[in-house]
């Protein structure tokens, strides 16, 4: 008997015409045209034979060509091939088909051979698997855990959740008026407590918390408000005061 490894994958038995892929049992019969089509492939690889050939070889020249296409298209389906992207069959413009594939000539104690040492390491490979099955679904576990804590941690990101935990983002400083509502004796002291409300409240990311108000609060402790809602204009109160004082120097980022 003479058996063929093509591509080291499917094995060919030119004398029952069975084709079966290395890592099954199972086998496939082949039609008497794809089984002399594919023989006349294996005994002849690498070289390009013609349409004619193919038919005075299959057919013994009593079909037409289209018979031809046919039966390669019919084999390439069985062999798992495309004619778009080939592994096996190849198409000759102008010349015919060409089996590109590697092939090697076995006897039934090496295909014998050929086909323990295969299944033996896929058979490990199993064993080995089955062996580590809570290893193999711990890691798993862990992955899928690990993926959907990145994602989630992600989204919470995008939505501004840890702002208050990180540093303020470096941006283009953009000066905004404020207007300093009551006094303490003294302008450097209104300046100081002001200063120091402002530089709390963006350092820890109040700034846009602040609420809107332009009437000042009957407490007498200093505080920030918004003027109106465009948000342009920050008001420090200081006291019950109706007196006025601007400090255009004092800024803010928003």
């Amino acid at each position: 008997m003479t058996y063929y490894l093509i591509n080291r994958d499917i094995v060919f038995d030119n004398a029952s015409g069975k084709i079966a892929h290395v890592h099954q049992k199972n086998t496939q019969q082949l039609k008497s045209n794809e089984w002399k089509l594919l023989h006349l492939f294996v005994a002849n690889p690498g070289i390009d034979i013609s349409v004619d050939q193919i038919l005075n070889s299959v057919w013994d020249g009593k079909r037409a060509k289209s018979s031809v296409a046919t039966s390669v298209k019919n084999l390439r389906k069985l062999l798992g091939d495309s004619a778009d992207t080939p592994r096996f069959i190849q198409t000759q413009v102008m010349k015919g088909y060409a089996l590109i594939a590697d092939v090697t000539q076995l006897d039934e104690k090496q295909l014998k051979s050929t086909l323990q040492k295969h299944r033996s390491t896929q058979a490990k490979a199993f064993q080995w698997c089955g062996k580590h099955r809570g290893s193999l679904s711990l890691y798993t576990l862990n992955i899928v855990c690990a993926v959907s804590l990145f994602i989630s941690i992600s989204s919470m990101f995008q939505h501004g959740i840890f702002d208050s935990w990180l540093p303020t983002r470096s941006a283009p400083t953009e000066w905004q008026p404020m207007v300093i509502k009551g006094t303490l004796g003294q302008d450097a002291l209104n300046y100081t407590a002001c200063d120091s409300l402002l530089s709390d409240a963006r350092t820890s990311n109040r700034l846009k918390h602040i609420e809107v108000s332009a009437i000042t609060p009957t407490q007498r402790l200093p505080s920030l408000t918004w003027a109106d809602t465009n948000k342009k204009v920050l008001l420090c109160h200081l006291s019950p005061t109706d007196h006025l004082y601007s400090a255009d120097h004092l800024s803010s980022t928003k």
